[in-house]
């Protein structure tokens, strides 16, 4: 994969909506999405957070969620388990928001997402911090394991995350914005789709 002037002027754009100040309400959907995203596709997942959008999901008594298990456009995989842990994520939000417009560091804020959220683990928490403007991480998934060359059996998400780290460094990029790169690349998501 050649990396382009063109390649980085568009993921920078990306990458500069996320660095904006995000509302309470945006910042609670991107936990919905991160939370939804494991095993599913990119665009069902989106489809499935403009619903909850709709619905209503953020200011709605939980008791109203529960109707997602069943609906339509909620067609994420492992969805009843996803249902229950969006309803128990949105009990502790007021919590998470505060983590996550802390001044911990972003290090910090990833131990505790993956401690005290169900369904993030470094991959989800590392993707919630690049969606609030932090560029120290990449997503580590297939498409970076492709790219990498690696064996699926055999890999350490944070040694995969450190050899990932200093290639970016190696192009004058951070991780979010190699990341970017090679993912818009290999899924062919459009610059207007790359809302999460």
């Amino acid at each position: 994969m050649t990396i382009t002037k063109q390649n980085i002027e568009t993921v920078n754009r990306i990458l500069n909506k996320f660095k904006k100040e995000h509302s309470k309400v945006e910042v609670f959907y991107n936990v919905c999405f991160c939370i939804l995203i494991p095993q599913t596709r990119f665009k069902t997942v989106l489809k499935t957070v403009d619903w909850l959008k709709r619905l209503d999901f953020f200011c709605k008594p939980v008791s109203a969620i529960a109707l997602a298990i069943s609906h339509e456009y909620f067609k994420v995989r492992y969805r009843n388990r996803k249902a229950f842990y969006l309803l128990e994520m949105k009990d502790k939000f007021d919590k998470i928001y505060e983590i996550l417009t802390s001044t911990m560091t972003p290090d910090d804020k990833r131990q505790w997402l993956m401690i005290n959220i169900k369904g993030l683990g470094y991959k989800t928490s590392s993707h919630l911090l690049r969606n609030l403007g932090y560029q120290e991480f990449a997503i580590i998934d297939t498409h970076i394991k492709k790219f990498m060359k690696l064996d699926d059996k055999k890999w350490n998400y944070l040694k995969v995350e450190q050899k990932f780290r200093k290639i970016a460094t190696k192009h004058n990029l951070s991780p979010a914005q190699l990341d970017a790169i090679i993912w818009q690349n290999q899924a062919g998501v459009t610059e207007e789709e790359f809302q999460y």
